[in-house]
């Protein structure tokens, strides 16, 4: 049977090496799980850094909204987030990144593309921790549609005009 996967080996310092086997250990998770996932998350965060700031909204000012600031502060942590609960891409629409987000009473509004490995819980279980744990990190209520589910060609196509790339584990 043909191997499916690659060995890479690196050094590192000891106490590193002790910090990546805690951590691997307190989630349960192998030490190549755990640097997959890290990998993932770097290189989807890597990729947003790199965009031009005039990819993260269409207004027309001269720095992006306020919402828009916040997911873009925080996308390390999203990509972290990401990478753990298996999601291939995840785009940003709606009010924040339009820029009529009002805070107190908008909500972040996400559209999530799940890897084909990603646990998938009951009762769309997944996804309501997904928008949780978005909404605890950004202080604000999170709606998470996945791709592919919206049925109305209006609705999906201002989504599909609007959405911004924020993370995408490729």
């Amino acid at each position: 049977m043909p191997r499916t996967a690659k060995v890479v080996a690196f050094s590192t310092p000891p106490d590193m090496a002790d910090h990546i086997d805690r951590v691997a250990r307190e989630r349960g998770m192998t030490r190549s799980e755990l640097l997959r996932d890290a990998f993932r998350a770097y290189a989807g965060t890597a990729d947003v850094a790199r965009e031009p700031l005039a990819a993260y909204g269409t207004t027309t000012r001269s720095a992006p909204a306020p919402a828009f600031e916040a997911v873009r502060v925080a996308r390390g942590d999203i990509a972290a987030i990401c990478a753990r609960r298996g999601v291939a891409r995840l785009w940003l629409f709606g009010s924040a990144v339009r820029g009529d987000f009002v805070a107190g009473s908008s909500d972040y509004d996400f559209v999530v593309e799940w890897r084909p490995d990603a646990t998938r819980g009951p009762w769309l279980s997944h996804v309501l921790d997904f928008e949780r744990e978005l909404s605890g990190l950004l202080g604000a209520h999170v709606d998470v549609v996945e791709a592919g589910t919206v049925r109305n060609p209006s609705i999906a196509g201002e989504i599909e005009r609007e959405r911004v790339l924020v993370y995408d584990a490729s």
